[in-house]
Parts: structure tokens; sequence; C-alpha cells
């Protein structure tokens, strides 16, 4: 697996931003990442097949990790449990990052362009 620096990062869409971020947390497994993605954005319609997806091509790139289950919190279901890596969160970071520069630029712009109107 070649581990790739954030400036060679691919673009990442939407749902892999929201699986890294939902990975901030906690380590999960893919159903509890659906979940939390669920939840964080108030939809409805992720399902943990489209989070597992993700989950190996971020592997591949890898952001992501399998780490070993905690001692004491065996399940009956025998599940994948992945956590952030380093480079997942620069990548994240450095995604996060641009996310709030082309929201103020959009900000600045709807407001320039209401201003010069009237």
């Amino acid at each position: 697996m070649k581990q790739l620096s954030p400036d060679d990062a691919p673009t990442l869409t939407q749902l892999d931003t929201l699986t890294l971020i939902a990975l901030c947390k906690t380590p999960m497994h893919g159903y509890g990442i659906a979940v939390q993605i669920n939840i964080d954005t108030g939809y409805s319609h992720i399902q943990a097949s489209s989070v597992y997806k993700t989950l190996n091509r971020l592997r591949e790139y890898g952001y992501v990790q399998e780490c070993d289950i905690k001692p004491g919190t065996a399940s009956p279901f025998q599940r994948k449990i992945f956590d952030l890596t380093i480079a997942g969160t620069s990548v994240l970071e450095l995604a996060c990052s641009e996310q709030i520069n082309q929201a103020n630029l959009g900000l600045h712009r709807l407001l320039f362009n209401r201003n010069a109107r009237r």
C-alpha cells in the first residue's frame, strides 16, 4: 500500500471527507460510520455498503487503517474497525481548509455582488 502525501492526494469525494470526519471522533466499523454520517448531516440515505467501498479506497490511499479491537469490546459479529492515519488526518485538514476558503470566497462574492447591485 502506497501512502500518499497531501500534495499528491487525489480529490476527495464528499463521502470520503465525511468518512474521515466521522473517524476523527473514534475508530469505528463501516456501519457505525454510516450511522454517524447520517446523524452529522441529517442524511438518511448513506448506506454501510457505500461506506465500506469508501473505506477500502481510503485504505489504499493510506488514509485509514484497520485497527485491533480493544479487549473487552468483543462483538458477536466480527467487524473491521478503522481509524485515521497521520496521512488521513493531514489530507482531511487540507480538504477542510480548502472548503473553508471556498465558502469564504462565496460569501464575499455574495455580499459584494448584492451591495454592488443596489
